[in-house]
């Protein structure tokens, strides 16, 4: 995390979770669950609900080019 100036170990030990859950957010192998979001929110400054969010535009983001892969599949 760049931007925040942590390393995945110091981000890891401040809000509280192992660091191997966090590395596999950190390589987009693992969702930000709610109780993430709240311990990334109360550390970094920004609400529960961005964190959620930004998971969120992921989810969709990724799902919409799956459908685009399955529709050019089809064709």
């Amino acid at each position: 995390m760049p931007h925040y100036r942590f390393s995945p170990a110091e981000l890891a030990s401040k809000i509280g979770v192992a660091l191997p859950s966090l590395e596999l957010v950190l390589a987009e192998r693992g969702p930000v669950t709610q109780q993430l979001a709240e311990r990334l929110g109360a550390t970094l400054g920004h609400s529960a609900r961005y964190w959620v969010a930004l998971q969120l535009q992921y989810d969709l983001w990724h799902g919409s080019l799956a459908g685009s892969e399955q529709a050019r599949e089809s064709n």
